[in-house]
């Protein structure tokens, strides 16, 4: 069975008290979606000024996860394929 994934972009956050509150709904509707389709995890990368949003929903540190980025071909190199 593969793990179902999803990939978001990004929530702007801001001062108003609405617009708070529109944030939270957003981010709570992605997470209901991610938990009624099964997702292993949600994951973010998250600006200093996002945590304390994120933080409301139920987020914490994930000091356990890694990622590894290939690193690019060389400009003008043809790919090898293996």
């Amino acid at each position: 069975m593969e793990d179902a994934c999803g990939d978001g972009r990004r929530v702007q956050t801001g001062d108003e008290g609405g617009l708070r509150v529109a944030e939270h709904r957003l981010v709570s509707a992605a997470l209901n979606y991610a938990d009624e389709n099964d997702f292993v995890r949600v994951v973010l990368s998250p600006t200093e000024r996002s945590i304390p949003l994120y933080q409301r929903d139920g987020f914490g540190p994930a000091d356990a996860l890694m990622l590894r980025t290939p690193p690019q071909a060389p400009t003008g190199s043809a790919s090898r394929s293996t």
